[in-house]
């Protein structure tokens, strides 16, 4: 599955943007998530991402202003 980059924009706007692009809204969701990663000395970075789905598939996902789209799952 590909995703498609949406570039940067706000969380309010890729949420707008992914509801309008959606037909059927009423199954709808979001959760957010945290990602752990390392930098090279070993220090911890922890990255908070919003997953978005539509009957439990996923959609998309936002994380500091970057977002892409799992259109073929619209």
């Amino acid at each position: 599955m590909n995703a498609t980059d949406w570039g940067k924009m706000k969380k309010w706007e890729f949420e707008d943007k992914l509801i309008s692009s959606v037909s059927n809204t009423d199954s709808l969701s979001k959760s957010k998530y945290y990602e752990t990663s390392y930098d090279k000395d070993g220090n911890e970075k922890v990255t908070g991402l919003w997953l978005y789905y539509k009957s439990d598939i996923h959609i998309g996902t936002w994380v500091k202003g970057t977002c892409w789209a799992f259109e073929a799952n619209f």
